[in-house]
């Protein structure tokens, strides 16, 4: 209750902020790790700023993570979640942020260096359910980019992106997959099918039916390759007989029978972009 009216404060704090500190990048530590944010771009980047932005989403990553895990970030925007999970890893592990927008690609290789987190590859691509070039539907609101078209907020102008596959890289080794990618989720899913049955991965779902994501094609995949599904929280994720909802949701989907972990390397080429960190 505590962090709901503290995320209360700095949300009504917001315009104050935006008009002494927006218009660009300023740096923050919040979550154990540095991160530059332009808090005047939206109330949730000052929510950023202050670490109280997706509390249940970080708190699974720090509960659920150990270090030497492989961590892959769908849609990493700016990259909070794959520094949250680098931190954790640490050398011995290794992040894969993937993330099309021109701007934002820039934003989190400033954010790697910054922390000097050289166990993250960034991806400048857009994953998807086939291999080769998409349009990406730009907002002004530095989180809400979409392959999705026709979308409200989502309309500010059109770039050309490379798409593909997770399977396309052949990771040697998945131990959780962070998705938000607005609407487009059973597409990421379809593309990744061969290393999520794999490797079983924890997933972090965000679904936006309100969006166009496809709810029948998240249930199907979630059933055939035996996962349940819990509702995120910030102590203690709770399952949902139901599985996945028809509303928009934060999700996490724990495979029935979780294999070993492996000690397979971590390494593996990036798409679009070499390996980030501060030695650049």
């Amino acid at each position: 209750m505590l962090s709901i009216l503290k995320a209360w404060t700095v949300a009504a704090l917001y315009p104050l902020a935006r008009a002494l500190l927006g218009g660009r990048p300023r740096r923050f530590r919040a979550n154990g790790v540095w991160m530059r944010i332009d808090v005047g771009n939206a109330p949730m980047s000052l929510l950023r700023a202050f670490g109280l932005y997706e509390l249940r989403k970080t708190a699974e990553i720090e509960r659920r993570l150990s270090t030497g895990d492989v961590f892959v970030d769908i849609g990493s925007s700016e990259g909070d979640f794959a520094l949250i999970a680098a931190r954790i890893v640490g050398p011995t592990g290794a992040v894969h942020a993937f993330e099309p927008e021109p701007g934002n690609v820039g934003i989190i290789r400033d954010n790697v260096a910054l922390n000097r987190f050289d166990w993250i590859t960034v991806h400048a691509v857009a994953l998807s359910d086939r291999d080769g070039q998409a349009d990406l539907f730009r907002s002004d609101v530095t989180g809400w980019h979409s392959l999705l078209g026709g979308l409200e907020h989502r309309d500010r102008d059109v770039v050309r992106v490379p798409v593909a596959r997770l399977d396309s890289l052949a990771l040697p080794r998945i131990d959780m997959v962070k998705i938000d990618v607005e609407g487009a989720e059973a597409a990421v899913l379809a593309g990744a099918r061969e290393s999520i049955a794999r490797h079983r991965p924890v997933i972090l779902l965000d679904t936006h039916p309100s969006l166009g994501a496809d709810v029948a094609a998240l249930r199907a995949f979630a059933d055939a390759l035996g996962y349940d599904v819990f509702d995120s929280d910030r102590h203690d994720s709770r399952l949902r007989p139901d599985g996945i909802p028809d509303e928009d949701a934060d999700l996490v989907l724990v495979p029935r029978a979780v294999a070993p972990k492996g000690a397979a390397p971590k390494g593996a080429a990036p798409m679009g972009a070499a390996p980030m960190g501060a030695a650049s």
